[in-house]
């Protein structure tokens, strides 16, 4: 910045008019003694130029700083807003494969209904136990989802302004809750079967890689615990979602509040 350099020479004028004094007593000592005096009094002349040099370099200090900050605020509001529609993203994708495992589940169902008309014992077994894992994964996804809005809630927090918008919401938990017609339907084919001795047999000999890949130490663990898993994870993330909506709720109504502040200071600006 040239006020700085500036400011930089006028501290040298002192220094430079003692010397140029010194050098003229071996020339004009008149000269020299008229030199000498100036160069006592420079610093009180150019004292107030100084000032307003060194004024000049703070506000445009102040000017780059705040420039920086904003650049920084900037920088990061959009490295939030990427994260959150990132986030966004992936969640609604995530929602979208829930259908895909209740489709498949009731397909499974399906065929386990006819393998118990055919009794056909072990076909039967593995229809059901493939229903099984279809909701154990329909659960991991609900998980994957409240994870991803525990995320968003954090990161929206730190967001200023209107967040966009997390794709789920207190529907998106009702279409959820279906899951639960599912699994009734799984626990009532299951009783249906064990009441049956033949199909009661290979119910208590089946544990298979599958089921223990998934979580579960036998057959029996499986479809007793993922009705209540299921509920589980749908319970919480129901509050999760609560929070993200009353979190922006708040945040609209502090926009709002900010938005004619703005337009106020603006307008003041304007009209100076």
């Amino acid at each position: 910045m040239k006020e700085k350099h500036i400011k930089e020479i006028i501290e040298f004028i002192p220094s430079i008019l003692l010397l140029i004094a010194i050098l003229m007593l071996f020339i004009n000592w008149r000269i020299s003694i008229v030199i000498f005096s100036v160069s006592f009094c420079s610093p009180v002349i150019i004292r107030p130029y100084e000032i307003y040099l060194q004024n000049k370099i703070d506000e445009e200090e102040e000017r780059q700083a705040e420039a920086y900050a904003k650049a920084s605020r900037e920088r990061e509001k959009q490295s939030i807003s990427e994260n959150l529609r990132r986030i966004s993203s992936d969640s609604l994708e995530e929602f979208k494969s829930i259908s895909k495992h209740l489709r498949n589940t009731e397909r499974f169902l399906d065929q386990a209904e006819r393998d118990f008309k055919e009794h056909a014992l072990s076909p039967f077994w593995t229809s059901v136990e493939q229903a099984t894992l279809e909701l154990s994964a329909l659960n991991d996804t609900v998980l994957d989802i409240r994870r991803s809005s525990e995320n968003y809630e954090k990161l929206s927090k730190t967001y200023e302004g209107e967040p966009p918008t997390f794709p789920t919401n207190m529907k998106s938990i009702d279409d959820m809750a279906i899951a639960f017609i599912t699994v009734d339907r799984l626990k009532n084919m299951v009783r249906k079967a064990q009441s049956n001795t033949a199909f009661a047999i290979i119910y208590e000999q089946r544990r298979t890689n599958q089921l223990l890949t998934a979580g579960f130490t036998n057959f029996a663990q499986a479809l007793d615990g993922i009705g209540h898993k299921i509920e589980s994870s749908i319970g919480k993330f129901e509050h999760q979602i609560r929070e993200i909506q009353q979190g922006n709720e708040r945040i609209i109504k502090n926009v709002d509040k900010i938005h004619p502040t703005l337009k106020q200071n603006a307008s003041n600006k304007g009209g100076a």
